[in-house]
């Protein structure tokens, strides 16, 4: 992992945040992500096959987990490490959503 002061951490984050922005009035959909000192750019088309596993996935752990938060493609900021991430399922304990800074686990299909 790339060693970064928190300085840096903000500047990047802040940068991948305007490139959201801008990515969010582009014809095709982009997501922004930011790994290991990068910015990475990817589109938001995944197939069919992958969109039902992720709802089929999120089914179960809703019939089994009523307690959980189950979200799509919501930004997941790393506490510790200042990464962002955009998981195609997130699974959190309902009284931590309203504070996404609070340890989750994240599944990516």
């Amino acid at each position: 992992m790339a060693d970064f002061s928190p300085e840096q951490m903000r500047r990047m984050h802040d940068f991948a945040e305007q490139l959201a922005e801008l990515a969010e009035h582009q014809e095709d959909q982009w997501k922004v992500q930011t790994t290991d000192g990068q910015i990475f750019l990817t589109m938001m088309s995944p197939t069919a096959p992958h969109g039902l596993n992720v709802m089929r996935l999120r089914r179960q752990i809703e019939a089994q987990t009523p307690d959980a938060a189950t979200l799509s493609d919501t930004n997941m900021a790393d506490p510790v490490t200042g990464l962002t991430k955009i998981p195609d399922l997130l699974v959190m304990a309902d009284e931590d959503t309203d504070d996404t800074a609070k340890a989750a686990t994240h599944v990516t299909c």
